[in-house]
């Protein structure tokens, strides 16, 4: 008897540490993601004034072009250099695509730098995993580290969320992660410095930067 109290209260506790344990888990990857774009943010940001040129964030879309493991969810620096041979400006890259952490992607939207990319002048990056240059978004600092493009503030902005975009361009949550979590990432145009703001649902996206 005794030893079936002790089996009882284990399975109690481990009840209640479980739900706890994966819910600290969950959180943690979240702030994993949001700290790796805010570091690559910032540094692409340096780059681009400590070399006194332009450089890129740039953001893998939706495009069925990107490989599966990439696509809506993984970024690289770029810099702006000129080649005399052409006579233009190549893109070069400075790192490689990285991933977000499992579980994460960027989410589409008009009130995000995804939206901006259809009014914005067009690039194309080139995706060595995939081996083509694919035209997507990107965050333009120029040599004072300030934003160039997007450059409207309602656009300089980007959402995590918990899921995955599929071939097709479909939203598809990962409720694993914790039913609609998502986390706003903002780049101000006037500094070039990124940060987290709050999520809320249905907020309206600020006028000014």
């Amino acid at each position: 008897m005794e030893m079936l109290a002790v089996i009882a209260i284990i399975a109690v506790v481990v009840g209640v540490a479980v739900p706890a344990v994966t819910s600290l888990s969950r959180n943690s990857q979240r702030r994993a993601a949001v700290t790796l774009v805010l570091s690559t943010l910032d540094q692409a940001r340096g780059i681009a004034l400590a070399k006194s040129t332009t450089c890129y964030l740039v953001v893998a879309n939706g495009s069925p072009d990107w490989p599966e493991k990439l696509r809506s969810r993984s970024f690289a620096i770029f810099e702006e250099v000129y080649n005399p041979t052409s006579t233009r400006y190549d893109m070069l890259p400075l790192t490689a695509w990285t991933p977000l952490p499992d579980g994460f992607a960027f989410k589409p939207g008009d009130d995000t730098v995804f939206g901006a990319n259809s009014t914005s002048p067009k690039l194309k990056f080139y995706c060595q995993p995939a081996g083509v240059e694919i035209e997507t978004p990107y965050f333009k600092f120029n040599n004072l580290g300030t934003l160039d493009e997007p450059n409207e503030v309602q656009y300089a902005l980007l959402r995590l969320f918990s899921g995955e975009i599929s071939k097709t361009g479909d939203v598809r949550p990962n409720n694993a992660y914790g039913a609609a979590s998502e986390e706003v990432i903002r780049i101000s145009l006037n500094t070039g410095r990124a940060k987290r703001e709050e999520y809320k649902p249905g907020a309206v996206t600020p006028n000014a930067s």
